[in-house]
């Protein structure tokens, strides 16, 4: 039995580097709160509390030396609480929630209506909606089109994990509908890159396991893609979960993850697919690959995604970027929780190899 892995899974930019903040805050021992799950993933959410990393779900429960907004963002109001309470804060938005946050922003300065193609429940899109100061709605399926009102010119943006797929459609839907409405595709290349190498590796193998949190909305969006292609399709939280029977008369079995699982997982799957008789791993994970729209498609008219992080998130963007273009050998359970200090991501993100570490300097 062949073991596939896609050749993009698992930890993103965003996800990562917000790990990598939080661990840099607890160095030396402090305690630090995350306002919320800093990933959605309850294995990874353990191995950081064993590191002194707490999730708390309201400000009120707040107690650490610091405090860490995560990846999905916060609503302006957050932001104003914490710090007149005088927490040491660490934003850890991702720069492309940031470019969401100010593409909201643009669209209410402009007087258009915000419509966020997402879920109304998630985390980014509850933090996006504190950055216009207008009614705005959330539609997560192309029949919610029809429950918008008649007179709105709307702003259109994504929640970063949505499927791209069902959000072109969306647009489609809503451009004929409303012919002076401005469109902002702010899916997340990673997420795209993501989607696009699940939907991949989907058709080649006999089944795919998808690693990741029952709660994470990219990894139900990977499970999605690939059981449209592949019924044989698994959504597991952990190596454990793998029944041999499922396994028995396959000849290649494929294995992806969603942005929120760390590395170690990924390799806790591999070694137990070994176990029950996987002979071959194909692993690219090292290839370098460009973190552009391989189609080339977007919406007609508007600006690529890209475009609007490298405007809007400035040098994180670049630092977000030239990490993804890298080759991926060296991976976050690679480096110990006490090496990674604020001056260690500073000079990572301007090229220079960290005190401590051997090597080439990472490009990231």
């Amino acid at each position: 039995m062949e073991i596939v892995l896609a050749d993009v899974l698992g930890f993103c930019f965003g996800v990562r580097r917000a790990i990598q903040l939080a661990e840099a805050a607890a160095h030396g021992g402090r305690s630090v709160n995350s306002l919320g799950p800093l990933v959605h993933n309850a294995q990874e959410t353990l191995r950081l509390d064993r590191v002194g990393i707490s999730t708390v779900n309201d400000v009120e429960e707040l107690r650490g030396d610091a405090v860490v907004v995560r990846a999905h963002g916060a609503r302006p109001e957050t932001f104003r609480t914490l710090e007149q309470r005088g927490f040491r804060l660490v934003d850890a938005t991702c720069p492309f929630v940031k470019s969401s946050q100010r593409i909201a922003q643009e669209f209410d300065q402009q007087g258009l209506t915000l419509v966020i193609v997402g879920h109304q429940d998630h985390p980014e899109v509850q933090g996006i909606l504190g950055y216009t100061s207008s009614p705005a709605y959330i539609i997560t399926l192309p029949d919610d089109v029809a429950r918008l009102p008649d007179g709105i010119t709307p702003g259109v943006i994504a929640q970063t994990t949505v499927n791209e797929q069902t959000f072109l459609e969306i647009v489609g839907l809503l451009t004929a509908r409303y012919p002076g409405c401005e469109v902002r595709n702010t899916v997340c290349f990673a997420t795209r890159e993501r989607q696009q190498a699940a939907r991949r590796l989907a058709t080649r193998v006999d089944a795919v396991y998808v690693i990741g949190g029952r709660h994470s909305s990219n990894t139900n969006r990977l499970t999605e893609i690939c059981r449209q292609v592949c019924a044989r399709t698994f959504l597991i939280e952990t190596a454990e979960e793998i029944e041999p029977s499922a396994l028995s008369g396959l000849a290649r079995v494929g294995v992806t993850a969603g942005a929120s699982t760390p590395d170690w997982l990924i390799d806790h799957v591999v070694e137990r697919l070994r176990a029950l008789g996987g002979v071959e791993v194909e692993d690219r994970r090292g290839e370098d690959r460009s973190p552009g729209d391989p189609t080339g498609q977007h919406v007609a008219g508007e600006m690529h995604p890209q475009q609007h992080a490298r405007d809007a998130g400035g040098e994180d963007y670049q630092h977000g970027r030239q990490h993804h273009q890298q080759a991926r050998p060296q991976r976050l359970h690679q480096v110990r929780a006490d090496e990674i200090t604020e001056q260690a991501i500073q000079d990572r993100a301007e090229g220079r190899m960290p005190a401590g570490e051997t090597g080439p300097a990472r490009d990231e």
